[in-house]
């Protein structure tokens, strides 16, 4: 009965071609077993959203980023054009967009393509910093990284948008201290 078998078990995005901004109402995830939810905010197995230009088509591998999902697309020059059209894929025809999309909530941004056609999207780390040990022995680090994406004309490359994505994992001891009779401690008997 949960069988996601069409878009009513998913969240539906809106694409703001103004802002070059993906929003989708808060939902959470879950398994539901109809198409609608009356709970606030509605349970839903996934978001989805409509690619915002015509014709435009996703055939490129897509890349994780902490919480986000990298991913180009391509617009051939003239849109609805079949595969034995003249100049609707060539390197002079065409360009893209590169989505980051929030995997947890589903909301993304998106850059129209200044190169031509896009390929694949290749993630660098500009920063990598960790602060002093916490209280609790935990620290916090902050990796910020950006991406490209290369294009079929122009400059070859295409900056994205910077994500940065802060941790707090256990990174530093708290504090040093020596059991002087650890052995006897141990091989002692345990009593009820």
């Amino acid at each position: 009965a949960s069988v996601i078998n069409g878009r009513g078990r998913l969240q539906a995005g809106v694409v703001d071609t103004s802002t070059f901004a993906v929003v989708v109402p808060a939902f959470k995830f879950g398994r539901p077993t109809t198409d609608t939810s009356t709970l606030v905010p509605p349970t839903k197995s996934g978001f989805y959203f409509d690619l915002p230009d015509n014709g435009e088509r996703i055939i490129n591998n897509g890349d994780i980023n902490g919480d986000f999902f990298l991913i180009s697309s391509l617009i051939p020059s003239s849109a609805g054009a079949g595969a034995g059209a003249t100049g609707s894929c060539t390197a002079a025809g065409g360009g893209g967009n590169a989505y980051s999309i929030n995997i947890d909530s589903g909301s993304s941004s998106y850059q129209k393509s200044t190169v031509g056609l896009l390929g694949d999207s290749v993630v660098f780390v500009v920063s990598d910093t960790s602060t002093a040990s916490l209280s609790t022995g935990k620290a916090r680090r902050t990796v910020v990284t950006k991406t490209l994406t290369t294009g079929s004309t122009g400059s070859g490359l295409s900056t994205g948008v910077d994500i940065s994505d802060t941790q707090t994992f256990d990174q530093k001891r708290m504090s040093w201290r020596q059991i002087s009779n650890y052995r006897d401690l141990f091989n002692a008997p345990v009593t009820p």
